[in-house]
Order: structure tokens, then C-alpha cells, then sequence
């Protein structure tokens, strides 16, 4: 979230806040062989400089998308990546107040009476949407002995299952930081990854959540565990609270107006707002594709290729000819789709980590190859790295005014000391134009997994860190 990379391919300059000199000539070299190499001539005259560190925080490089993070040492909690002055890291209060489970709900409830009047009729959830009945997901965050989150589930009352919406239970975080359109949330996704590790059903299942896109669930008869997340993590650690979030300066202005938000009555029509997504609720977000990942040399094809794979999807539909094959079959998985991945793999040069496909920055560019070269189109692309998240949602904003899904890649607080994921930005909400502390922005994203295929992210809700925007044009 806090980068910027100049959208001129021609002496581009790279900012590594408080790095070596070592490691700034390390990567210098390693951007001009990247230029050197067939593909890479966008990276011509690429050069990196050093932005001296401000406030005596060691930063640490851009990591690798779909690396395991490094572990921290016994009792010690894992630095979080700041890159920007007027961040902090901090935790919850362990003995504020917490939300009680009825209190979550009505903030659910509210969340998705809002939602639907500021999407309009073309948005992710019909008018039948509610939540369901029964009691919700109870979230543990490590930082407290009650829930740090509830997720309810979302259905029309009958069959459909219509996501789920993550709400925090301290006043100290974002009210809603996640939510979905679509499946049963994480509770049979978590139990299925235990069963799969451990062949065996947990006996008192506790389940966590240490971000978006970093879940578990352990035994609490005998401690045994497993995980979800984009690159693992020390859930260990994590469970203890041996972690840090992070907030910007004035952020909790931000956060106390989030939460007087949905602690009032809902509106019934929308307010103003920017708003755009690929769709209607019928097709919604459906001109771009939900392709997964699928198991390539040992290891996952890596997030990157799959990225790549949805946005050339998309403009398969416009007629581009992109991927592989009949068009109308090209919304689905099939053997095509999967060679295009598996292609854009070796031109990204996405290597295994344990059963991760890793991708390192800048190799995220030479997707642009399977275009270029095997598809034989003119493909322009700009990629962009900011220092705020709200410049990063900006940048996604205006992709989409174009109708350009761009890629998206960003690491949350369990991974930043090495791990990432890169996804499609699909749509965006934006409340108004006034800025950062007066605005609600939510993007809209497929996710490039199987079990949950689309989320919605609310920005600034402390544990996500967007790193850069890659927007693509097809000729």
C-alpha cells in the first residue's frame, strides 16, 4: 500500500526504503538481467535508488508473492513492514470491551442493508439476501481471550449461499474489514484443510483469523492445527499475540467513523458515490474469469500466472483472442486455460517454496510475454507502487473507469516479512472524492482460489498492505 513506481518504462527509478547498499546493487543486477532477457525490454534502463529511512525502523526488501514468511524467534513477535513514516505498528487493547455476538450481528445487518443500497440493484447481493439464522463463526485474533471477529453467513433463505461478512469485535479495528457474495464462508474450508493435514476431524474446534487472507483452526483438546493463508505463517506465534498490526497516523478517525456508520439506521437509497463493476448481478463481475490455481512441477502454479491468466480471460471476451480456444469456454478451467498458466509461469520465472508458486517483484511484469509473444498482440501495461493505500486504490479506481481489470498484489500482516498474493481487481466502491479520512473504499476482487473465488476488501482495515497495480491493455 505505500509505493509508487513512475507508469514511464524508460528511466524508471525504484524506491527501497533503508536498504543496504548490498542489496540495492543485488537487485540492480537483477533488474538488468531481467531487461536482458527476451520480453524484457520494457525494463530498459530501470534504475534503483534509496530512500533513507526517517524514523529508525529497519525495512526490510519487497517480498517474494506466495513466499513463506520467515519465523520469529521464540517469544519474539515478526516486524511488520511500515515503509512509510507516518505509520505505526500496534495491538488491540487486550482488556478493552469486545462486541458481544448479538452486537456484531446488528452490525452485520447493517453492513449488508447498506451495502445493497450503495451498490444499487447491480451489485453483489439481492434484495432476498439476509443473514443467516443460527449462531455465527467465532474468530479468535490472539490478541484477546474472547472473539476478535464473528463471520456471519449471507443466504436468501432458501438454498443460494450468498458469502459471509467478517465483523471485529474491538472498536480499535476496522467494524468490517472482509465480506463475500458468494459461498459458506470458512469454517468447512478450514476443517477440510485439518482433516487434510492431519487425517482427522479436530474433536473442540477454535478457529482464528489474523487477516483476510490468514485463517486456522485448532484442536483444543491436544493443540494440534492447520491453516489457510497466501504463504503461511507462525500461527504459533500468532495465536500468543506475538504480532503486530499496522495503522496510519489519524487512521483512528477513520475507523470511529466506520463504526458510527453502521451503528446508525441504515440508508434506504444510495449516496453519492463512484461506482463501477465488470457486470450486472446476473454476470456480476463475470467478464472477468475465476480461474484458480491448479498443481504444476510440484507446487502450485503461483498466484501471478493466475492473475495474469484472468485478466488476458477478460479480454478473450472483448475479442482480443488471448487465451487459447473456443471463447465461449473460456470462462471455465479447462486445459487451455491451463497452459496459458503454466506458460506465463516459466516467463515469470515462479518457482516452489513448499507447495507455494513464488514470483519475485520484478518478474510480476513478464506475464506480458504470453501476449506479446505467444499471442502475438500489443499489450501495453503500467505498473505502479505508492506509499498510501489510498493512492493504490486510485490507481484500481481509474483501471476500472477504462474497463481494465488491473493486477493487484499486496501482503497482509502475518506475511509481510516475505509472502504476498496477487489478484484481479474486478470493482471498486468509492463513497465520495473528498480523500482518505472521508471516504469508504471497498475493492472487489477474484481471488485466484478455488474455495473462495470473489471477496470484497475495505481498505484500511489494518492487516492488509498493497504493494502494487499492474493495469493491462490488450490491442
Amino acid at each position: 500500500m505505500r509505493h509508487h513506481l513512475a507508469s514511464g518504462l524508460t528511466a524508471l527509478s525504484l524506491l527501497l526504503a533503508g536498504c543496504t547498499p548490498e542489496l540495492v546493487a543485488s537487485a540492480q543486477k537483477a533488474l538488468e538481467q531481467a531487461a536482458a532477457t527476451p520480453g524484457g525490454e520494457g525494463l530498459s534502463g530501470l534504475a534503483l535508488g534509496v530512500r533513507p529511512a526517517t524514523d529508525g525502523r529497519i525495512r526490510t526488501p519487497r517480498p517474494a508473492f506466495g513466499l513463506k514468511p520467515p519465523v520469529a524467534e521464540p517469544g519474539q513477535p515478526l516486524l511488520s513492514i511500515v515503509g512509510h513514516p507516518d505509520f505505526r505498528t500496534f495491538k488491540p487493547s487486550p482488556d478493552a470491551r469486545r462486541l458481544e455476538q448479538d452486537e456484531a450481528r446488528v452490525i452485520a445487518q447493517r453492513y449488508l442493508e447498506r451495502t445493497r443500497a450503495e451498490e444499487g440493484p447491480d451489485g453483489g447481493w439481492p434484495a432476498t439476501a439476509r443473514l443467516a439464522e443460527g449462531a455465527p463463526l467465532a474468530l479468535q485474533d490472539g490478541f484477546a481471550k474472547g472473539p476478535g471477529a464473528y463471520e456471519f453467513l449471507v443466504t436468501d433463505g432458501e438454498e443460494e449461499d450468498l458469502g459471509h461478512i467478517v465483523v471485529n469485535t474491538s472498536r480499535e479495528m476496522l467494524p468490517v474489514p472482509e465480506s463475500a457474495d458468494e459461498g459458506r464462508g470458512h469454517r468447512e474450508a478450514l476443517l477440510a484443510a485439518y482433516r487434510a493435514k492431519l487425517g482427522k476431524a479436530p474433536k473442540e474446534p477454535v478457529f482464528y483469523r489474523f487477516s483476510a487472507f490468514s485463517y486456522g483452526v485448532e484442536d483444543a483438546t491436544d493443540g494440534t492445527w492447520a491453516t489457510s493463508s497466501v504463504g503461511g505463517f507462525d500461527f504459533v506465534a500468532f495465536r500468543a499475540g506475538k504480532r503486530e498490526l499496522v495503522e496510519l497516523k489519524g487512521q483512528d478517525r477513520y475507523i470511529a467513523d466506520r463504526w458510527r456508520e453502521l451503528e446508525a439506521p441504515a440508508p434506504t437509497a444510495a449516496g453519492p458515490k463512484v461506482y463501477r463493476l465488470l457486470g450486472t448481478r446476473q454476470g456480476f463481475g463475470r467478464e472477468v474469469p475465476r480461474y484458480a490455481q491448479h498443481t504444476y512441477n510440484g507446487c502450485y502454479v503461483g498466484c501471478v500466472p493466475v492473475a495474469w491468466g484472468m485478466v488476458y480471460g477478460y479480454w478473450e471476451q472483448k475479442g482480443r483472442n488471448t487465451v487459447l480456444g473456443a471463447r465461449e469456454t473460456n470462462f471455465t478451467q479447462n486445459a487451455n486455460v491451463e497452459a496459458m498458466h503454466e506458460r506465463i509461469n516459466g516467463y515469470c520465472s515462479t518457482r516452489c517454496n513448499g507447495l507455494e508458486g513464488v514470483t519475485t517483484w520484478p518478474k510480476q511484469i513478464e506475464g506480458v510475454r504470453w501476449g506479446r509473444q505467444d499471442r502475438e498482440r500489443t499489450v501495453d501495461y503500467n505498473p505502479d507502487l505508492y506509499w498510501t493505500d489510498f493512492n493504490m486504490f486510485k490507481t484500481a479506481r481509474d483501471a476500472i473507469k477504462v474497463k481494465r481489470p488491473p493486477l493487484l498484489g499486496f501482503d497482509d500482516t502475518p506475511n509481510t516479512n516475505g509472502g504476498g498474493h496477487a489478484v484481479v481487481v474486478t470493482g471498486y466502491y468509492q463513497h465520495d472524492d473528498w480523500g482518505w479520512w472521508d471516504d469508504i473504499e471497498r475493492l472487489y476482487i477474484n481471488t485466484g482460489w478455488a474455495g473462495t473465488p470473489r471477496l470484497t476488501l475495505t481498505l484500511g482495515s489494518n492487516d492488509l498492505n498493497l504493494r502494487w497495480v499492474i493495469t493491462v491493455n490488450v490491442k
